[in-house]
């Protein structure tokens, strides 16, 4: 996540070695949680698993470098081979890796995927909500989501934390939205936590409707956080990790509480963003 206080740099490499070894965390993410998924891209930043092999995370989290590997479930360490970038996220197209094109990240579409060398064993991926109950912002406003990432106290050198708090939905704005801590003591993101998930708890399950891409103080205690909306770019999801909708993929089926119905998937344009949004 960007810090409150200044922007995010480009991605920096992980230092070689585990890097869950300082982190003073007596049980870093069990494999019984959910949050071993919530991978360790680079000091900078976070990202999600959210197929055996894929890796969600922020296109500025790439921008300049592809990571060479990622840390998963706190204890397994797997190469990158590949690197996609939403062909939205910035002023025109760009690779992994290249650098910015244009004038800077398009927060709606500030998304990346990283292909795995092999599946991993150490987490389960997590599901991303392809067809939530509605698309309005109306559905949205006020609901809590988690906020999971990894940083470093201090930053980018200190030993590694885990963020996970609630927060709350107060604008969703396009393919955006904005949430703010649920309580004036809860956590507060840090450089690193760009990338992670933003998790949504519905019908019983944890999925991942977002990506965070920025932070801003509006005065003591509020701070708010944005990020990037994965149903409105379901589209370029799919395309991007190939296949069908599956177990495999990370999705649950089609015909169950997070799938995306077959009827569906016309609303979504070529360009990954949903065409006409949907309610009920």
């Amino acid at each position: 996540m960007r810090s409150i206080a200044a922007a995010l740099a480009a991605t920096l490499l992980s230092a070689c070695g585990h890097p869950l070894a300082s982190s003073g965390l007596a049980h870093p993410l069990g494999e019984a949680s959910s949050d071993a998924a919530v991978v360790f891209v680079s000091s900078e930043c976070t990202g999600t698993l959210i197929a055996r092999d894929a890796v969600l995370t922020a296109a500025h989290c790439v921008e300049e470098r592809s990571p060479w590997s990622v840390w998963v479930g706190g204890r397994e360490r797997v190469a990158v081979t590949r690197c996609a970038v939403h062909p939205l996220a910035y002023d025109r197209p760009t690779s992994c890796g290249a650098g910015p094109a244009g004038s800077g990240t398009r927060p709606a579409h500030d998304l990346a995927v990283l292909r795995l060398e092999r599946p991993v064993t150490a987490a389960r991926p997590l599901p991303v909500l392809l067809a939530p109950p509605s698309l309005s912002p109306a559905w949205w406003h006020a609901r809590t989501v988690r906020l999971v990432g990894w940083h470093r106290r201090p930053a980018l050198v200190g030993a590694l934390e885990r963020l996970s708090g609630p927060n709350q939905i107060v604008a969703h704005e396009g393919a955006t939205f904005v949430t703010a801590p649920a309580s004036p003591s809860g956590p507060r993101t840090r450089i690193g936590d760009s990338g992670g998930p933003a998790l949504l708890r519905h019908r019983g399950a944890e999925a991942v409707v977002g990506v965070l891409f920025g932070g801003l103080s509006r005065g003591s205690p509020e701070s708010v956080y944005a990020a990037t909306d994965a149903p409105l770019n379901a589209s370029w999801l799919v395309r991007t990790l190939g296949g069908d909708f599956g177990r495999d993929l990370g999705f649950a089926s089609a015909d169950a509480p997070w799938g995306l119905p077959q009827r569906s998937r016309s609303r979504i344009g070529s360009n990954g963003v949903t065409a006409s949004p949907r309610s009920r």
